[in-house]
Parts: structure tokens; C-alpha cells; sequence
């Protein structure tokens, strides 16, 4: 069968399917975080991207010690990966997420380095530091 037969049969949704059975290449002791719901499935489904064994155990490692979100799983994977957002190996796109929800979002057109982004990052701190100074406003 295939995952959209499989899902029609079942009543519920092929996308449910198809991340299910993602969740078969993982390796058994990733497997078994699943099942102790140590690794929630939507996380251990990012990890099950990676292309070895080794990679998929130590970012689930990474993921459950450090409690990561999601998101946070997925970037990882992408990095590790070599691919950015979109998927494609030309530029870079990363999404960082705060604690209290606030999403920052950097894109380059190119590949660069996470010290490039810091210097980028130091820049932008420095024009939102002299906005809040001179009490701009945000619509």
C-alpha cells in the first residue's frame, strides 16, 4: 500500500502517514524515546531527515537533554544536513526563537558563517538600540 491508500483506509490524514512511517528509519533506541514519549514523534520525524544513524541519535540526544522545540530540531537537522530553510544548498536561512515567542529570521543570498551573522546581528542591535534612544515607535 501507499501512504495515501493507507490513509484513506484508516480515515485519517496522508501527511499522519507518511511522518509515521518516517519514524521507522530511525534507529531502535531513538525508536524507543518515541514510545517512553521521552522524544515527542513530530521532533524524532525531523530527526529521522538525517541521513545516518549517528546523526539522528546525536541530535535526538541534543534534543531531549535540551528540551528543543520543533523548530529548533528542524534547523538543527537542516544544519547538519548543509541545507538551508527552502531546502536548496545556495544561501542561508535560519529562524531562531525566543523564549517569549519573538521569531528572528536571517537570510543571506549566499552560504556565510555564524560570525558573519554576529557582526550582522551587532548592527541591527545597534539601530534598534539608537530607535528605542530616539523613542521610535513601531506601528
Amino acid at each position: 500500500w501507499k501512504a495515501k491508500q493507507a490513509a484513506a483506509s484508516l480515515g485519517i490524514h496522508p501527511t499522519k502517514v507518511s511522518r509515521s512511517l518516517a519514524l521507522l528509519k530511525l534507529p531502535a533506541d531513538v525508536q524507543a524515546k518515541v514510545e517512553l514519549g521521552q522524544l515527542p514523534a513530530r521532533t524524532a520525524y525531523e530527526i529521522s531527515k538525517l541521513p545516518t544513524d549517528e546523526q539522528k541519535r546525536k541530535i535526538a540526544d541534543d534534543a531531549k537533554q535540551s528540551g528543543l522545540t520543533n523548530l529548533e530540531t528542524a534547523n538543527r537537522v537542516r544544519i547538519t544536513r548543509g541545507k538551508n530553510g527552502s531546502g536548496k544548498n545556495s544561501g542561508t536561512r535560519l529562524t531562531f526563537k525566543t523564549t517569549d515567542g519573538l521569531k528572528v529570521i536571517l537570510s543571506q543570498t549566499d552560504k556565510t558563517s555564524y560570525e558573519r551573522i554576529e557582526l550582522g546581528l551587532n548592527e541591527v542591535l545597534e539601530e534598534v538600540r539608537l530607535r528605542i534612544e530616539n523613542n521610535i515607535q513601531i506601528i
